[in-house]
């Protein structure tokens, strides 16, 4: 996965508030939540999920398991929409697992004033690596939506604030480096990065993981290593110094041609996606009879550290006396027991109406409440709202 460019900007931004500054590199908020476990206990209450009643949200207090760091509360600074042309967006999916991607699958981005998508501004059908090629707008908020039949349950996805252009700062491309060899680690930890064909990256985790070569017979040296059939030639890998290299083919490289590094690169935008299964077996586990006119929302929780957020519970102002919540434990599943998160920081919301809704996340040691997010929800369809942390709505 090119975890440099992961489309995370509302968890980079709150990685920052945490450092006391103003405003996805962290793994993608909607990974498969077996793959992301943390350690420690599940946070314990008495009390089961609830259900509706102008959402209530099961609000428990007292706090009794695991706490997030909430000391950047009330320090963020809201993302703002800008000026300029749409940034290109590498739209990846695959299954609810992160086992396998998904081809085929049809990603529309779609204005947030046009909740049912009638006419998307940018689509395209994920290939055989499970990736779509789509633009998305910086100058106003826009969603994605999902779609292959009895393969995925129907999907739309919600960010909070434009998307980051990511640019090379020292673009050459005779040379072809997008941020050159200028410091003196890979990754200086501070999510500064040096390309990958640089010599100090020759044991980076990530760029000399053959996995992660794009194979495109283009190289691109921020994301590619000398592992990578396409940058085997790059002068600074020096022919044959790449070995196996990547899916590509043997090692040695037969030609060399560069990315245009002095053009925007696409954002990574990685989403796991439930099948019509994985839908059916939470409800199920929550003990929740599907309405098909009514739709559900899945939200992953940070805290102040960018870690996943124990001890929260939601409200949702639609949320009647048909609507579930639930909250996923530390198995991995829905576990009615409990009502607030665990250390997964994750929770669901089923059978809410369909229109738009408003999410409140709530710190149930505290009582403080987090900015709330909007997001639309529709019928049969499951909303990913992407991340719920302390940073204020876009503006």
């Amino acid at each position: 996965m090119r975890m440099r460019v992961v489309y995370l900007w509302a968890l980079a931004a709150l990685i920052a508030v945490s450092a006391c500054e103003d405003d996805e590199t962290i793994a993608p908020p909607t990974t498969s939540v077996a793959s992301t476990a943390s350690s420690g206990g599940s946070a314990t209450v008495a009390s089961s999920s609830t259900t509706g009643g102008g959402g209530a949200g099961g609000r428990a207090t007292g706090g009794s398991g695991p706490q997030g760091d909430w000391s950047c509360l009330g320090t963020g600074t809201a993302p703002r929409w800008s000026s300029g042309p749409p940034n290109p967006i590498d739209a990846a999916t695959e299954d609810w697992l992160g086992l396998n991607a998904l081809a085929d699958v049809l990603v529309r981005v779609c204005d947030y004033t046009d909740p049912s998508c009638q006419n998307p501004t940018s689509q395209g059908t994920t290939d055989s690596q499970g990736i779509a090629s789509v633009v998305e707008a910086v100058d106003h908020r826009q969603f994605y939506e999902f779609s292959l039949a009895t393969v995925i349950a129907p999907t739309v996805r919600f960010f909070n604030g434009p998307p980051p252009s990511f640019a090379c700062t020292m673009p050459d491309l005779a040379a072809c480096e997008c941020e050159g060899c200028t410091l003196p680690q890979c990754d200086d930890g501070n999510g500064n990065f040096a390309d990958c064909t640089c010599p100090v990256c020759t044991t980076d985790p990530y760029c000399s993981n053959a996995n992660n070569c794009i194979d495109d017979s283009v190289c691109d040296p921020f994301l590619e290593g000398c592992v990578c059939v396409d940058c085997m030639a790059h002068p600074l890998c020096g022919s044959g110094q790449g070995g196996a290299g990547g899916q590509g083919g043997a090692g040695g490289g037969s030609g060399f041609a560069c990315v245009d590094v002095t053009a925007l690169t696409p954002l990574f935008v990685p989403t796991s996606l439930l099948s019509p299964a994985d839908l059916s077996g939470a409800m199920q586990a929550m003990s929740v009879t599907d309405d098909p006119a009514r739709g559900h929302i899945y939200v992953d929780m940070f805290d102040c550290a960018g870690e996943r957020a124990p001890g929260m519970v939601l409200t949702v102002d639609t949320a009647d006396g048909q609507t579930v919540y639930g909250y996923i434990g530390t198995s991995g599943d829905f576990e009615p027991a409990l009502s607030e998160t665990s250390t997964f920081g994750q929770a669901g919301v089923f059978n809410l109406p369909a229109g738009e809704a408003i999410i409140t996340p709530v710190i149930v040691a505290s009582g403080d409440t987090l900015p709330v997010r909007r997001v639309h929800v529709r019928a049969g369809t499951v909303t990913f709202a992407a991340v719920i942390d302390p940073l204020p709505e876009a503006q």
